[in-house]
């Protein structure tokens, strides 16, 4: 648990910041989901071009004095319809990004501190739009391309060398140059982007054929529930609930699986940033050869980002499918919202993926017709 000391001294920090900063935002009680929903996304977008570790949205603060007055909202305990407020932002942030949610005293006094990642390399989007912030106002992040540019370019690197990086940059001081290596070419990343695009294929072909199967499942079997309703012969009943109840396993099951791929899913996408990203910025073409390379893995780049997005439209397909057998069984209904609830990280993190396969290309195409 976070000392209260330790929150305290954050508190003081940040209302000790200038009025206007891109990084932070105070309210005072006004709550609004969605408005929360695009702060986050403004303030993770612009801690990332402000070398930030965190972007912060404070409650209880008034935003021109800073002075602290408490405030009423319970983050913890508000839900959205039947939806706890944090997985309803997380569901609607593309792609994922990490906030922490933090409910404090501070000076006798209720205050909420959204504690919010910078994001790297891939604008955060709210309900598939990227804010900013631009002094003290959120802004749509498409209306200031140059800032959408650098976010797309940004080589991913730990917020603390991002932060010392902006106090060097200041200071006017010169980075220690890293011993020389020599200098990799456009092969030399093909090879390591071919294992990661592997890696990422084999687990999206595993739950897209987990969900293949699973959908053609319920349908049969939701048909075959609507025959037996209809005949009304005696057992109709209990024949209903034994079908249902193995539906409501088999969905289970499937929700198992997607649970086991999903770190696989993460950690090939790591694995693909770090081998390709930096080292996409850094490498130079050469010669046709390396022209080559590259046009060949942007060919491969391409393929992955059709089979995400043929994966998205089966998963957004299946879930809306599986909404339609809710109410029939208490079985049916917990597995129906566990199902749902892996499916929609499941599309999140697709959406994620089809956004950072555009990202890729766009740096490809740009290294290709500048440097050949």
């Amino acid at each position: 648990m976070v000392k209260s000391n330790i929150i305290d001294n954050l508190i003081e920090k940040l209302i000790m910041l200038p009025k206007e900063t891109e990084w932070v935002e105070f309210k005072k009680d006004n709550f609004n989901p969605d408005l929360i929903g695009k702060y986050i996304s403004a303030l993770s977008n612009s801690a990332c071009l402000q070398y930030k570790d965190y972007g912060y949205l404070l409650f209880g603060i008034k935003d021109k004095t800073h002075k602290v007055i408490g405030t009423k909202f319970k983050p913890k305990e508000c839900k959205i319809g039947n939806e706890e407020l944090e997985n309803w932002l997380l569901r609607k942030l593309q792609p994922r990004v990490d906030f922490k949610i933090i409910e404090h005293v501070y000076s006798d006094m209720p205050v909420v501190i959204f504690k919010i990642d910078p994001t790297y390399n891939t604008p955060i989007k709210f309900d598939n739009i990227a804010y900013i912030r631009v002094g003290t106002y959120m802004k749509k992040l498409s209306e200031y391309p140059e800032k959408e540019r650098k976010i797309w370019k940004w080589i991913d690197v730990s917020p603390t060398t991002k932060t010392k990086k902006a106090v060097i940059e200041a200071e006017g001081e010169k980075e220690a140059k890293p011993e020389e290596e020599e200098e990799k070419g456009l092969w030399d990343f093909v090879v390591d982007g071919e294992k990661s695009l592997k890696d990422i294929t084999e687990c999206m072909e595993r739950m897209t054929k987990a969900t293949k199967e699973i959908s053609e499942k319920v349908k049969q079997q939701t048909v075959e529930v609507q025959k037996i309703a209809q005949s009304g012969v005696p057992g109709t009943a209990s024949r209903i609930y034994k079908l249902t109840t193995t539906i409501a396993m088999d969905m289970t099951q499937y929700a198992k699986k997607l649970e086991e791929e999903q770190p696989k899913f993460h950690s090939s996408w790591e694995s693909f940033d770090e081998n390709i990203t930096g080292l996409l910025q850094t490498t130079r073409i050469h010669d046709d050869k390396d022209k080559e390379a590259g046009l060949k893995f942007r060919s491969q780049v391409d393929d992955l980002r059709s089979s995400v997005r043929n994966a998205l439209k089966g998963v957004r397909k299946y879930r809306e499918s599986i909404a339609n057998l809710k109410r029939i069984s208490r079985a049916l209904n917990q597995a129906s919202k566990r199902t749902v609830y892996v499916l929609d990280l499941l599309i999140s993190d697709l959406e994620g993926a089809d956004s950072y396969c555009i990202k890729v290309l766009t740096l490809l195409d740009e290294k290709i017709e500048q440097e050949v």
